[in-house]
């Protein structure tokens, strides 16, 4: 299964920036086309006394959080110079797939960035941006640059025994990283190091415990 990689492209002043992740944001409720996107309406409502509702509309917003649950620690600084801009305010361009010329144009809508510890050597956070009305791909035009595309494999694994088990991942490319996802009761686990050219290196809290891991190449 391939995923696409974004792109943000933003101007701190001294021209444009492009901030080009490794690996993809996760727990889209949809493609990031704008169909999933939050919609929250600044509205006024007066209610008579015989219960009809007369709704007076100033504007609809639309906002979109966006997840990144694995992010290299040596990436931290680029996203950091990201974060230092956007809480001041300052508008960007997000490309959903880095490869393609499609973006709009958000400010953030958190007044923080609270980065917090995923698994060994990754970080993972959630920011809430607010769509630009009435203004889209003024910061840059054409593509956003980044990553590109690559490709997750699901693994399906069943603990052997409770604690430390190699499990094979079938996956020939350059593995990039690791997500498991317990599929039962308890707990799976990634070790340190995570995998190697064959298996998966993993940990379960009891015998039999179910999951799925996804691996990023």
């Amino acid at each position: 299964m391939a995923y696409p990689v974004p792109a943000i492209v933003y101007d701190p002043g001294t021209g444009s920036v492009t901030l080009s992740p490794t690996l993809p944001n996760t727990k889209k409720p949809g493609l990031n086309d704008g169909n999933d996107d939050q919609r929250s309406a600044q509205r006024t409502d007066s209610i008579t006394s015989s219960g009809i509702v007369q709704a007076v509309i100033e504007r609809v917003d639309i906002f979109r959080a966006i997840t990144f649950e694995l992010v290299a620690i040596s990436e931290l600084p680029s996203w950091a110079a990201f974060f230092d801009y956007a809480v001041q305010g300052g508008k960007f361009s997000y490309y959903p797939d880095a490869n393609l010329t499609d973006h709009q144009d958000w400010t953030l809508e958190d007044t923080a960035w609270k980065p917090q510890r995923a698994i060994i050597g990754y970080a993972t956070f959630t920011f809430n941006v607010r769509l630009v009305v009435g203004d889209s791909g003024t910061i840059s035009t054409g593509t956003g640059g980044g990553a590109g595309t690559g490709t997750i494999t699901t693994v399906s694994v069943t603990a052997p025994n409770s604690g430390d088990f190699d499990w094979p991942h079938g996956v020939t490319g350059t593995i990039l990283a690791v997500i498991p996802e317990e599929t039962s009761s308890g707990l799976l686990r990634i070790q340190d190091p995570a995998f190697d050219g064959t298996n998966l290196h993993l940990n379960a809290s009891a015998s039999g415990v179910t999951g799925v891991v996804y691996v990023f190449s």
